[in-house]
């Protein structure tokens, strides 16, 4: 995996983020170089970045198609996930503070008569 970058074209790089989704690793590895390697190319080049942004764009739009898909089979699960990360407008959210993992001592004190 030694592969000097003088040896590959643009058009070639470019080819193989596409086919490989934009994933680093995998393209690295059909390159024949490493992945540090190549994450440093597409740092380095506008045209990469953009490339494997669109690829990574793309993904994240199946997996959204793919929870709208549960959702309007009405699965709990993704009905949940939806509500709890993208409908925090609607006074939605995640309860990320659980003062049942508290101490007993540091619990806040309720109001119970």
């Amino acid at each position: 995996m030694n592969r000097v970058w003088a040896d590959v074209d643009m058009a070639t790089v470019v080819a193989t983020l596409r086919e490989t989704k934009g994933l680093i690793f995998m393209a690295a590895s059909k390159l024949g170089c490493t992945a540090k390697v190549l994450q440093d190319m597409v740092d380095q080049y506008d045209e990469l970045r953009e490339v494997v942004e669109q690829q990574r764009g793309e993904i994240a739009d199946a997996a959204e198609l793919v929870i709208y898909s549960a959702i309007v089979a009405r699965e709990p699960w993704a009905v949940k996930y939806y509500l709890e990360t993208r409908a925090q407008d609607r006074g939605y959210f995640i309860d990320r503070f659980d003062s049942n993992r508290l101490p007993v001592d540091e619990r806040p004190a309720t109001n119970q008569m």
